[in-house]
């Protein structure tokens, strides 16, 4: 892509998802420091252009995500499309708000569950799979 926001480093995971927005335009987090939590996983509803959902899991500092078109099945069985998108700073597990027209992603976001992921592969290959096949977790949902 070659965008970067002045004064990230070159191998900032944050890079595409910076590029793709105004801070001065959008309630969106543009993410400080490198911050960790513990394996946090959320699903937010997008009322963008198109409704999606997106799912996102943190991982070396940053929410790994995917836009799911269709949205969540309570079913198992049933498979659904999810693109990989740009990493997203940790602090957008809590954001909820509504991006202004005009901004990338315009319209309302809230978070629709939340909870914790538990790897169930060798942690350091955990990158390698988020890119390119299905990441072997366990999700453990919050209770209300």
């Amino acid at each position: 892509m070659g965008l970067r926001v002045p004064g990230t480093p070159k191998n900032d995971r944050l890079t595409r998802y910076r590029a793709k927005r105004r801070v001065e335009a959008t309630p969106e987090p543009f993410g400080g420091a490198a911050g960790e939590r513990p394996c946090p996983f959320v699903i937010q509803k997008h009322a963008a252009r198109r409704t999606h959902f997106d799912f996102r899991l943190e991982w070396g500092g940053t929410l790994i995500s995917w836009a799911v078109p269709h949205g969540p099945s309570l079913d198992p069985t049933q498979k659904r499309l999810a693109v990989h998108v740009e990493d997203h700073p940790v602090e957008y597990a809590d954001f909820e708000g509504v991006i202004p027209a005009g901004n990338y992603g315009a319209g309302a976001v809230i978070v629709w569950d939340r909870g914790r992921w538990v790897p169930l592969d060798d942690p350091a290959r955990i990158g390698d799979h988020a890119r390119s096949e299905a990441i072997p977790a366990a999700l453990r949902w919050e209770t209300s």
